[in-house]
């Protein structure tokens, strides 16, 4: 290992996605925190895909500028097997063969939905250092941003609101492979001892194998409540034995780390907070705002983000001097934006558009809303906002109070409700004065270099002298 991190290291990246393909906030985090990293490492990303011309867990190698990425597909093609969507052998296999390929220095997860939560056990039966980074609720919630289907709040998994059935909407049965638990356990001791897995890992792995044992003896597929149940425990407990692994485990905010930790009785000291940096936006001359009041959303355009309270707040406020602007793809649900158009047509609808662009979006917006239905866990785009003096008006919900301060630098309202929300439109749209007070009352961001500096200095920590992991 490398005395020190000044040193080219060899960095592995796994994420579930990656620009050119993919544009949410994980996934441009990865690229930024990639790109910056490359300018000093080698670095490598592994990341899931989407794509129904191609066959389950294809693969292939291509170049994102000077980054070197593999993609697997994952298209969820078994909708109906609920332990499916979050443990995935096959690519576990596929992912330690590349391991093996590659021989990284350190490992760093930044997302598992899509891939599969077993991948850091890979990286420790190989005594690779990894890093994990808790960038939403999916550890917790396999819809990941515990929203119920009706958009309220789920409060965490437990017994008083089934996982397994939100998941399945009630509608299709959790797939289980139907052999034996010795079947099972010969087959698992037979690719083991192929791979090399030395006697007392091995004795880990029947471990575990050993707690699957009353999922695999159901002789078909059931939708009875105390089968569901099951399978929600045993998600629980899978995913809080994995967050073990790890050596180190950030969280962007301190919300999402006092959630996970709450939920999992994890020590608080265990989970890092590291909160993301953001690359410089260029400035342009801010427009005039002599005319209409400019309010804009920015961002996937999806229910959970709230964009329909957006949408009935601005109806409330037809008489004043207001447009509303929507940027970002519309998340494969064409469905909801038909929905915004219905609340109203006067809505000016963009599209998807790319990073570069964001300098041009806000130089012509008077205020960002983010009026989002979920616990955000970080915010990117209400940080770019601030870089480009912009106010906000966003959710009281999740981490956003951690940097939107009510009336220093924006204005917060209770997440869905179209009255606060339109009461906040109405102050800013009648006092130019506080509108320009919050669009310069923003703190500092932090740039991505400092961030890029602190991951390395994680890196450097567990490749040096690796933390003591539970034993187990």
């Amino acid at each position: 290992m490398h005395e020190r991190l000044g040193d080219k290291v060899r960095i592995l990246l796994v994420a579930n996605g990656l620009p050119p393909r993919e544009w949410a906030g994980v996934e441009l985090d990865t690229y930024h925190l990639a790109l910056s990293l490359a300018d000093r490492h080698e670095v490598w990303l592994y990341v899931r895909a989407s794509d129904r011309s191609r066959p389950e867990f294809a693969e292939w190698d291509e170049c994102v500028g000077k980054l070197r990425v593999r993609r697997v597909i994952n298209n969820f093609a078994d909708p109906g097997n609920f332990i499916g969507f979050f443990r995935v052998p096959q690519i576990d296999r596929q992912f330690r063969r590349y391991v093996d390929e590659i021989r990284p220095d350190v490992v760093h997860f930044q997302h598992l939905i899509g891939l599969s939560a077993t991948l850091p056990a890979v990286t420790y039966s190989q005594d690779i250092p990894s890093l994990l980074t808790l960038h939403d609720y999916w550890w917790v919630c396999p819809r990941v941003q515990l929203l119920r289907g009706d958009l309220s709040p789920c409060p965490g998994p437990s017994h008083h609101f089934d996982c397994v059935g939100c998941l399945t909407d009630h509608r299709v049965a959790p797939a289980i492979e139907r052999r034996t638990a010795l079947q099972r356990l010969r087959s698992a001791i037979a690719y083991q001892l192929k791979e090399g897995t030395s006697f007392p890992h091995l004795l880990t792995i029947l471990g575990r194998r050993a707690l699957e044992v009353p999922f695999e003896r159901a002789p078909t597929p059931s939708q009875d409540l105390a089968s569901r149940l099951r399978l929600h425990d045993y998600r629980l407990h899978v995913m809080q034995h994995l967050l073990r692994y790890p050596d180190v485990i950030t969280a962007p905010s301190r919300y999402v780390r006092d959630l996970i930790s709450r939920e999992f009785d994890l020590p608080a000291e265990r989970i890092r907070i590291v909160p993301l940096g953001i690359p410089p936006l260029p400035t342009e001359m801010r427009r005039d705002p002599a005319g209409k009041i400019r309010f804009c959303y920015v961002g996937t355009v999806a229910p959970h983000k709230g964009v329909h309270v957006l949408i009935e707040a601005a109806g409330r406020l037809r008489d004043a001097p207001i447009e509303v602007h929507i940027y970002g793809a519309d998340g494969n649900l064409p469905q909801y934006l038909n929905k915004l158009y219905a609340l109203d047509r006067s809505l000016v609808y963009h599209g998807p558009y790319q990073r570069t662009e964001l300098s041009r979006i806000f130089s012509q917006t008077d205020v960002l809303v983010l009026p989002s239905l979920w616990a955000e866990t970080f915010s990117i785009i209400i940080r770019e906002a601030a870089m480009a003096g912009v106010p906000v008006i966003a959710s009281r919900v999740g981490a956003i109070p951690e940097f939107i301060q009510d009336g220093k630098n924006g204005l917060l309202v209770t997440p869905g409700s179209v009255d606060e929300l339109a009461s906040a439109m109405n102050r800013l749209i009648s006092d130019s004065t506080l509108r320009q007070r919050l669009g310069t009352g923003h703190p500092q961001v932090r740039d991505l270099e400092e961030y890029t500096r602190e991951i390395e200095e994680i890196y450097e920590s567990i490749s040096l002298a690796p933390v003591c992991r539970p034993s187990e």
